[in-house]
């Protein structure tokens, strides 16, 4: 109908929250303790597949239009909670940031990686931007220091999660 519009696999699988929920509510229901369900192979796996993938991606060069810097200062621009000095600020600490010609995802998250059998996928290229590596390094760590716990967990779940999130970071950097 003349729409511009990309025609895309299906992919059938589990994103790695999908799966780490379910691992973290059934183990928790069986009376685990909480170092058992969150130190167990299946979450252990997610976070050193996760830094695999991401490092397999960094290896690619590409030539994209759209940078790191360039959509950092779209989205610092676009954001309607800083006044014009905060974001003065911001512009000049992204102005010194490393350039890059690698391909960075944008949004590397366990909602947009999918175990399909053997295989992982990463799902939602939305924010795919050309640059350094440390633009999806640092987008991965500030979500899992700053991104919302599903609040129908209990609450010593939340606080293990928010106790120990370094630890998990700590495992993706050394896998990384």
């Amino acid at each position: 109908n003349g729409r511009f519009g990309l025609i895309m696999e299906r992919i059938q699988g589990k994103t790695f929250n999908e799966i780490a929920l379910n691992h973290v509510k059934s183990c928790y229901e069986k009376g685990m303790s909480l170092d058992d369900i969150f130190y167990s192979p299946v979450i252990i796996r997610q976070i050193k597949d996760t830094a695999k993938i991401l490092y397999e991606l960094h290896q690619k060069k590409c030539d994209l239009m759209e940078t790191a810097k360039s959509s950092l200062m779209n989205s610092c621009h676009n954001n309607n909670y800083l006044n014009q000095d905060e974001k003065t600020i911001i512009y000049k600490l992204i102005e010194n940031l490393p350039d890059g010609d690698r391909v960075c995802h944008g949004d590397p998250n366990g909602g947009n990686l999918m175990y399909h059998g053997d295989k992982i996928y990463i799902i939602d290229w939305i924010n795919c931007v050309k640059g350094n590596p440390l633009y999806d390094i640092t987008e991965y760590i500030l979500m899992n220091e700053y991104s919302e716990i599903p609040t129908d967990l209990p609450d010593d779940i939340i606080k293990f999660l928010i106790e120990n999130q370094n630890e998990f970071i700590k495992i993706f950097l050394d896998e990384y």
